[in-house]
């Protein structure tokens, strides 16, 4: 039969391979991590910046604190570098109050969306080690041209083809499906920021 199994290819493809697949691992991992952390009720909590508010106009500041402890978030993270300054200078100066909030909504706009440049690191990296496979598979392929024993010479030919092959093939997949995640998450991650 035609066909080859998964441990077939694993064994064609040598060390690129095993390479490649801890890629795909890493990029699996990072997926499902996405999936969990980058969703509105993680960033913004139901009712959350309701309740701030009201809070705050309210006079109750201690308790805008409470609710932030309670409720860990990005925008509890604001609220807080907010309230921090409040409470540290004797004058509040509006624009100051509007700086250390945008800078602190930054950061968490930065610590939500810079974990997809990890996507992207392996939509470049992927397609490297295979054609170093394809490289290392193509040196195989000449080394049985050049055989002295005739009976060896089909046998290293196939096995360095077949390497150049599948770890081109396996370095293109986890490559192409890491960059169609990192553009998905990209533009959640953007419209998370926003929201923040």
């Amino acid at each position: 039969e035609g066909n080859i199994t998964w441990s077939e290819m694993l064994g064609y493809g040598g060390i690129p391979m095993k390479v490649i697949i801890g890629l795909s691992v890493v990029m699996v991992a990072l997926f499902f991590y996405f999936v969990f952390v980058m969703r509105r009720q993680i960033v913004t909590p139901r009712g959350m910046k309701e309740e701030i508010m009201d809070k705050i106009s309210s006079g109750n500041l201690s308790d805008v604190r409470l609710v932030c402890s309670q409720k860990p978030s990005p925008l509890a993270e604001v609220t807080m570098a907010g309230l921090n300054y409040v409470q540290a200078v004797p004058m509040v100066d509006p624009s100051l109050l509007q700086d250390v909030i945008e800078s602190e909504g930054k950061r968490q706009g930065a610590a939500i969306q810079d974990p997809t440049q990890y996507m992207l690191d392996i939509g470049v990296v992927a397609p490297m080690i295979g054609l170093l496979g394809t490289v290392i598979g193509m040196f195989r392929a000449f080394q049985g041209v050049a055989a002295e024993l005739a009976q060896a010479r089909p046998v290293m030919l196939a096995q360095g083809v077949s390497m150049a092959l599948v770890t081109t093939a396996a370095g293109l997949v986890v490559a192409i499906t890491a960059m169609i995640i990192y553009a998905v998450f990209r533009g959640i991650a953007g419209r998370l920021k926003h929201a923040n």
